[in-house]
């Protein structure tokens, strides 16, 4: 998850933290059956307004909103975002033409330090490997304004088309879609207990939207790409641009996508809406065979809409463990991965491990590049032990090469269980608000599980993990992904 709907869903539980409070975290499956019921028994999906489902916009921002989880995300600074949209503004007007394909990323994924810059998780080997591709991208996260990319291909930062959308849509609201948004407003409220999506609120976000799209296809039409990659499933704006356009749009897998997932539409919506009014995707590149049979049944299984193709920062670093990891018997090498989520229970965590486990050990906390930026509270409560190592989301060296040269991976409800699986480092789930979300990993012994700092400390101890297998770690990623995308590009 990520893009301007996972901005919208922070906004969101940011304002309704305190109506919030008194609710219970619910899960993301329990979220799921709330969100159908409700829509369902409101047929929301046949509400749409120009052609698109307004409730498809508001359905993610509504489920996250749903399960309550204690979560945390810095705002972009407003010098960082005025620079952005200036330079935005620079690229824009300097087009390139004749381009192939696009991609859409963020500066955040800009991760992994190359020989000439810094290097896009999502698709630098794409862009290096096959020719006549653009990278689009825009600010999303602190501190990643001056990032360099390492990659020959040209960059176009797309800012001031969110910028513009959310000035437009003050100025020139689209106000044809009055009534379902006020009926939308009205239920939520009623029906949810959710009382943050006001009319004036849902007029914005789908004006925002309306309104980037016009945007983005002035941009398609001048490069003349004819498939556009992007990087997760926030890009309805863009979306909605290569459909008017004819463009192929391929979404690529970002992070835990179960068929819980707010992005994942049950089928039974295929009788409630057109497929055009739903702003789904020609093709959603999953990342591996696990992850196309958990979607079978949705509406993307059902339209024929996923492929698996792999991802190109695990080959990265799964070669890399291959090629360099020994393991560390005298002295554990434990890397844990935040989230945001539970920032003051994890720490409790962990804590409370390190003081029931006094043997040597490193523990490395590498925090999250976008949702988990201050080391402040980790280095005042942990930063005393000399077994600790506390490193900053933008820092070096990067997640995957902390998981790939680890004993044992550890977080909460985290993609980066799957990433360890993938690279073939042993992970664990530490059982705090959120786990639910990998309890199949649990469940497959694929994972092992620690409910306690108890749990932990003896598991440590007794070295209780096993390596991963090729047949696992190639279960949730397949191979060849270069060549898997290459062959989408029309």
């Amino acid at each position: 998850m990520g893009g301007a709907g996972l901005q919208f869903a922070f906004r969101v539980f940011h304002h309704q933290r305190v109506a919030l409070a008194a609710m219970s975290v619910r899960t993301e499956a329990e979220a799921a059956a709330v969100l159908a019921g409700f829509e369902t028994e409101h047929r929301l999906f046949e509400l749409s307004v120009r052609g698109v489902s307004v409730w498809r916009l508001l359905r993610f921002p509504v489920g996250f909103a749903l399960q309550n989880l204690p979560f945390s995300k810095a705002p972009l600074p407003r010098g960082e975002l005025l620079a952005a949209f200036f330079r935005s503004l620079r690229d824009l007007v300097r087009l390139p033409t004749g381009a192939r394909y696009a991609v859409k990323s963020y500066v955040s994924a800009l991760r992994v330090r190359g020989e000439h810059g810094y290097e896009d998780i999502y698709f630098e080997r794409l862009l290096d490997e096959v020719s006549g591709g653009v990278r689009l991208y825009s600010l999303n996260a602190p501190g990643y304004f001056g990032r360099k990319a390492g990659s020959a291909a040209p960059m176009i930062d797309c800012t001031a088309v969110n910028v513009a959308g959310a000035l437009l849509a003050k100025v020139l609201p689209v106000r044809e879609g009055d009534a379902v948004f006020a009926k939308l407003s009205e239920l939520i409220g009623r029906r949810l207990g959710i009382t943050e999506f006001p009319v004036g609120r849902i007029r914005r976000m789908f004006s925002s939207f309306w309104w980037q799209s016009r945007l983005y296809e002035r941009i398609l039409r001048r490069l003349g790409a004819k498939t556009v990659f992007a990087a997760d499933t926030g890009e309805r704006a863009l979306l909605g641009a290569c459909r008017r356009l004819g463009v192929r749009f391929v979404e690529l897998q970002h992070g835990i996508f179960t068929p819980d997932h707010p992005d994942s539409l049950p089928v039974a919506v295929l009788a409630l809406a057109e497929e055009t009014a739903l702003l789904l995707p020609d093709v959603v590149a999953l990342y591996g065979d696990y992850w196309l049979a958990r979607q079978a049944d949705s509406v993307l299984g059902k339209t024929g809409r996923l492929l698996s193709v792999g991802a190109s920062v695990i080959e990265r670093f799964r070669a890399m463990r291959a090629r360099d990891f020994r393991p560390s018997p005298e002295c554990p090498c434990l890397v844990v991965t935040t989230q945001g989520i539970d920032r003051d229970a994890l720490i409790g965590f962990l804590s409370r491990f390190l003081s029931l486990y006094p043997e040597p050990c490193l523990l490395t906390i590498k925090l999250h590049p976008a949702y988990d930026i201050s080391l402040d509270h980790y280095l005042i409560m942990l930063g005393s032990d000399s077994r600790v190592r506390i490193v900053g989301g933008r820092d070096d060296p990067n997640t995957y090469e902390l998981i790939a040269g680890a004993d044992l991976h550890l977080s909460i409800a985290s993609a980066c269980h799957y990433d360890a699986l993938g690279i073939g480092t042993p992970t664990l789930i530490i059982g705090l608000a959120g786990y639910p979300l990998v309890q199949s990993l649990i469940d497959s012994g694929d994972a092992l599980f620690a409910g306690d700092s108890g749990a932990l400390a003896d598991i440590v101890a007794r070295r209780a993990w096993a390596p991963v297998t090729t047949t696992v770690s190639d279960k949730y990623y397949r191979h060849g992904f270069v060549q898997n995308m290459s062959a989408l590009i029309v």
